[in-house]
């Protein structure tokens, strides 16, 4: 398990050295500087495509910023089909896109 060497905030969540930090949010930090030891925090993502598979597609340029605002993300979530209700914040409209792509990606791949 990657230990940090310094406190960082993830998703307006903050984890430090005696964290236990889930593969999710690890691939979300970037710094380098950040690890008690140097490793890339998300081998897998940089894994080229199986072979026989599609190259990964271009993403969105429409797609919010992760940390841009619940308002752009309801809006870019709207405009792709989801529900938004009043009561979901930025983070579950993110998943709900990400479940999205997700099933769109499944069905592109049958």
């Amino acid at each position: 398990m990657r230990k940090l060497n310094t406190y960082v905030h993830v998703d307006d969540v903050r984890y430090g050295p005696d964290d236990t930090i889930p593969d999710e949010v690890a691939a979300k930090i970037t710094n380098p500087d950040v690890w008690a030891e140097r490793e890339d925090p998300a081998p897998a993502a940089q894994k080229p495509p199986a072979s026989g598979g599609q190259p990964p597609t271009d993403p969105d340029p429409n797609r919010p910023a992760g940390n841009a605002s619940r308002e752009d993300w309801a809006t870019y979530a709207t405009d792709r089909g989801v529900e938004v209700t009043g009561k979901m914040g930025r983070d579950e409209i993110k998943a709900a896109v990400d479940k999205l792509d997700a099933q769109q990606a499944g069905q592109q791949g049958t």
